[in-house]
């Protein structure tokens, strides 16, 4: 096998079915969540990895994707999810096995989680989705300030493109994690204005459904409380639909204060607008009925493409 200049793992190569046994007791002994560990196609999260491995190939980089035996490793090993890979690796580093040990975005919430693998000495550098986070990581854990790089999933605009005119009067109505009681105040707000709502739940559908969705609005209202990057926002944006996105501010969560946090990092005046109270909603819905100046595509072509993210990818974490 040709020598490459990236191995990237989303899974630890001990996923064949002759060796769950064996890393069910490896779990148990790192105190690890089975949750994390993946069996998918790629590993981790699907979007972000997809992004990442057809950035790779459109710019001809060459890479490995989840090897099975650790032999085949490149020099630099980029863990990209799973804390077991990331252990893995360590160890690997700690022996000479590989030169350079990077890691990230879909590893913790925050450093300190999982045994605090992430603080490893081993890691040279550290990737977070957005600056929110890196602030958050800053915040409670200092020393790790020089590692930390925020880089984000790219959207793949061949797949997220309309094919129909977008309804004027069709709005998507985007939950996640919270009240049916503000759900339904955003719902009856929205109706006021003449719009039909059709509504999607986090985690309930899949892409497809979601593209045919996007492929019939003109508008998409966001309700969630936080996001590390927003990648559903990314698609809907693609899609030519701009969002209205609720972004409370600022949060506290297992007894931490976040007073950075944001529902969508990546949000700009071309994409879309963020409301706090419902007067502002009604603002933002009022604007929109009169004059609709958004170009969310085209911020998409010029900032968050495949390609433009896989640049920034191996810029900042291949060549430093």
């Amino acid at each position: 096998m040709e020598n490459k200049e990236l191995t990237i793992l989303t899974k630890s190569p001990w996923y064949t079915i002759d060796r769950l046994f064996e890393e069910s007791k490896y779990l148990l002994k790192k105190q690890i969540n089975i949750k994390d560990n993946q069996f998918s196609n790629y590993g981790g999260h699907n979007a972000v990895t997809s992004s990442l491995v057809n950035g790779l190939m459109k710019l001809s980089y060459s890479f490995l994707l989840n090897p099975k035996f650790s032999k085949q490793f490149s020099r630099h090993v980029h863990v990209l999810s799973s804390t077991i890979a990331l252990d893995l690796a360590i160890n690997l580093k700690k022996k000479g096995k590989i030169n350079r040990l990077t890691a990230g975005p879909n590893l913790v919430f925050l450093p300190d989680d999982y045994n605090s693998i992430i603080c490893s000495d081993e890691i040279d550098k550290i990737l977070v989705p957005s600056e929110w986070v890196r602030d958050a990581y800053v915040y409670y854990f200092p020393k790790l300030k020089d590692k930390i790089i925020c880089w984000y999933a790219g959207v793949d605009t061949e797949f997220w493109q309309a094919n129909h005119n977008n309804a004027k009067n069709k709005c998507i109505l985007y939950t996640k994690n919270i009240t049916n009681e503000f759900n339904q105040k955003i719902k009856t707000l929205i109706k006021k204005y003449d719009w039909n709502v059709d509504e999607i739940m986090y985690g309930n559908y899949d892409l497809h459904t979601w593209k045919s969705k996007l492929d019939s609005a003109s508008l998409a209202v966001f309700l969630s409380s936080s996001e590390s990057q927003g990648i559903a926002l990314a698609e809907a944006w693609s899609m030519n639909v701009p969002t209205f996105v609720w972004n409370p501010k600022p949060m506290e969560l297992n007894g931490r204060f976040f007073p950075s946090v944001t529902s969508a990092p990546y949000l700009t005046p071309e994409t879309g607008i963020s409301w706090k109270t419902e007067n502002e909603f009604q603002d933002a819905l009022n604007g929109f009925m009169e004059k609709n100046e958004f170009q969310p595509r085209k911020w998409i072509l010029e900032n968050m493409t495949q390609e433009i993210s896989t640049k920034l990818f191996v810029n900042k974490v291949c060549r430093i």
